[in-house]
């Protein structure tokens, strides 16, 4: 049984973070399971030289939720699979309110946004996670 709803939750409600995840529970997995099988099929030589490879591809937070991918193929992909997760749900990205940090042989690159099907994501020389920066610099200007 559908449930139509006129509003979404108002932000800073305490059940916020409880939906959230519950909502995306499955995504999460699907996304892990992903880059789970994505390593294991890689025919070149499993190293640690990328270590996003060995990472989790989501961690989610209160209502935040933190994609890692080994390249932008990847990025795209678990992108892609959002979507289809989120259309099941009658749910959709604001990709205004999304920013990618591209690290590039241990550098912060300015490369080109990442283009999926739903539309672009921005890259930026610097993320705050959960207010701490992530940044190549000691200097942050917002």
């Amino acid at each position: 049984m559908p449930i139509n709803s006129t509003v979404g939750i108002p932000q800073g409600d305490p059940m916020s973070p409880a939906n959230f995840s519950v909502v995306t529970a499955e995504l999460i997995n699907a996304f892990n399971q992903t880059k789970a099988e994505n390593f294991n099929n890689k025919i070149e030589q499993k190293t640690i030289y990328n270590s996003s490879e060995w990472l989790p591809a989501a961690f989610g937070y209160m209502d935040d939720l933190f994609i890692t991918a080994s390249s932008k193929h990847e990025a795209i992909q678990l992108f892609e699979l959002a979507e289809y997760h989120l259309n099941k749900l009658e749910m959709d990205f604001n990709y205004s309110k999304y920013k990618a940090l591209w690290v590039h042989n241990g550098k912060i690159s300015q490369d080109q946004p990442i283009h999926t099907q739903g539309g672009d994501i921005f890259l930026n020389e610097y993320l705050k996670v959960l207010g701490v920066p992530i940044t190549q610099s000691q200097f942050i200007k917002d």
